[in-house]
C-alpha cells in the first residue's frame, strides 16, 4: 500500500520538476539547471524511487514547446538523474566495501579457529608430556625410595656385622692371652707378646705397599 504523504510529495516534487524544466529550456540559465540537482536530491531523500523521475520527465516533455527542445530538456534530466548516479556509485562503492571488510573478518575468523586449533593440540601435546614425565619422575622416585632402603638396610648390617667382629677379636686376643699366660705361668709376659700383634699388622700393610 503506498504511503499518502509519499504521493503527495511525489506530487508536489514532479510539479516543481516540470516548472523548473520549462524554466530550463526557455532560458538555458544555469541558475535553472541546478534546479534539476536540487529536485532529485529532495526526490532522493524522500525516497522517491528513479523510474518515477522518468515518468514525471516523459510527462513535462509532452508539452509542444519542450518537445522541440528535446536536446536542453535531455541535460535537464541527465543533470538530474547525476544525483541518483552518484548515490547508486556511493552505495555500489560501499557494498564493495563492507564486502571486503566481511571477507576479511571470515579471514580472521579463519586465522583465530586455526590458531585456537593449534594452541589447543599443542596443549594436549604439552599435557601427554607433562603426564609423561610425571610417570617417569613417579617411577625413579620408587626405584630410589627402594634403593635408599636397601643401602639402610646394607649398612645396618655391616654395622651389626663388625660390632660382631670387634666383638670376636676382643674374645679372641682375651682367649690368645689365657692361653699365653698358662704357657707362660705369668700374666705379663702375654702382654708383650701381644703387644707385638699391632707392629705386625703395619709391617704387612707396609709391605704390601711398597710390594704394590
Amino acid at each position: 500500500m503506498t504511503d499518502p504523504g509519499l504521493m503527495d510529495n511525489q506530487t508536489g516534487l514532479g510539479d516543481t520538476y516540470g516548472a523548473a524544466l520549462r524554466a530550463f529550456v526557455s532560458s538555458g540559465d544555469e541558475d535553472d539547471l541546478s534546479q534539476a540537482y536540487s529536485i532529485a536530491r529532495s526526490a532522493l531523500a524522500e525516497g522517491v524511487p528513479l523510474n518515477w523521475l522518468y515518468s514525471v520527465h516523459r510527462a513535462a516533455t509532452e508539452d509542444g514547446q519542450l518537445q522541440k527542445d528535446a536536446a536542453a530538456a535531455e541535460v535537464f534530466l541527465l543533470e538530474a538523474l547525476s544525483v541518483y548516479d552518484m548515490a547508486f556509485r556511493g552505495y555500489r562503492q560501499t557494498v564493495t566495501r563492507l564486502s571486503h571488510e566481511v571477507e576479511e573478518r571470515k579471514r580472521v575468523e579463519e586465522d583465530l579457529r586455526q590458531a585456537t586449533f593449534e594452541l589447543a593440540r599443542q596443549r594436549d601435546d604439552l599435557d601427554k608430556l607433562v603426564a609423561d614425565r610425571t610417570g617417569e619422575l613417579l617411577l625413579r622416585n620408587d626405584e630410589l625410595k627402594l634403593l635408599n632402603a636397601q643401602l639402610r638396610q646394607t649398612n645396618q648390617e655391616q654395622a651389626e656385622f663388625m660390632s660382631n667382629i670387634m666383638t670376636l677379636y676382643i674374645m679372641a686376643l682375651f682367649g690368645m692371652y689365657m692361653l699365653i699366660a698358662i704357657g707362660f705361668g705369668s700374666y705379663f709376659q702375654p702382654i708383650l707378646v701381644l703387644f707385638a700383634i699391632p707392629f705386625g699388622f703395619i709391617g704387612a700393610i707396609l709391605g704390601h705397599w711398597v710390594l704394590g
